[in-house]
């Protein structure tokens, strides 16, 4: 069974979990690259970012958005399930300068396999029951906060004091509070080394772990 062709049977959904900055956003696009966009779709936990309420007409504090309270885990539950049930859905555009989703939203057609994306989406168990086959990948805390300071200064003009401040107080206590004890759901945990280095063969081998289950569950 070809999870590139398997139409007409339930979509499989992948799953890739790490800390921030560890590789998840960019070995989710790759195997969506390598699976085919006629055949795969890309979804972000981010975008179920909660709306920050406003307070006569003034925006709230901001809440920490590495807690997993920040995110609107049922409705990206909701979503996964009609997308394994064949179901099209319209996902969430959210404006990270105001922080709150757009009237406009995306429509995400089912697809063979569905990849999805986040720091916590191994966090909760009711979507943990959803995937197909979890990933999570392993990166040293010092790399991870290399790696963030060099995005947000080149994608979000911050200065490297500021990230290493919220990674001080926000990030780092949060992976270890609530992202690495979720490895323990993952179905195989990724090293820097497999992800970095044997890149093809990584991607390779997870698509012939979805091909197995979907032969399996055929």
């Amino acid at each position: 069974m070809n999870v590139m062709t398997n139409e007409g049977l339930r979509p499989q959904i992948l799953a890739i979990a790490g800390g921030s900055c560890s590789g998840k956003t960019s070995l989710s696009r790759i195997v969506h690259e390598r699976v085919g966009k006629n055949a795969s779709a890309l979804l972000q936990l981010d975008r179920y970012y909660r709306n920050i309420p406003l307070q006569n007409g003034t925006q709230m504090d901001l809440p920490n958005f590495d807690h997993p309270d920040a995110l609107d885990l049922a409705f990206f539950g909701r979503h996964l399930a009609a997308l394994k049930r064949g179901e099209a859905i319209n996902v969430p555009i959210y404006n990270y300068a105001l922080h709150r989703r757009q009237d406009e939203t995306e429509l995400m057609p089912p697809k063979p396999l569905i990849v999805v994306e986040g720091h916590l989406v191994l966090h909760d168990p009711n979507l943990r029951a959803l995937f197909d086959l979890s990933c999570y990948i392993e990166c040293p805390e010092d790399i991870r906060l290399e790696r963030r300071i060099a995005r947000d200064g080149a994608q979000r003009g911050r200065n490297e004091a500021s990230v290493r401040q919220q990674f001080a107080q926000t990030v780092g206590p949060m992976h270890e509070q609530f992202v690495r004890p979720s490895k323990i759901h993952a179905d195989r945990v990724v090293s820097q080394d497999e992800y970095c280095v044997r890149t093809v063969a990584l991607v390779d081998s997870i698509i012939e772990q979805l091909e197995a289950s979907a032969a399996l569950g055929a």
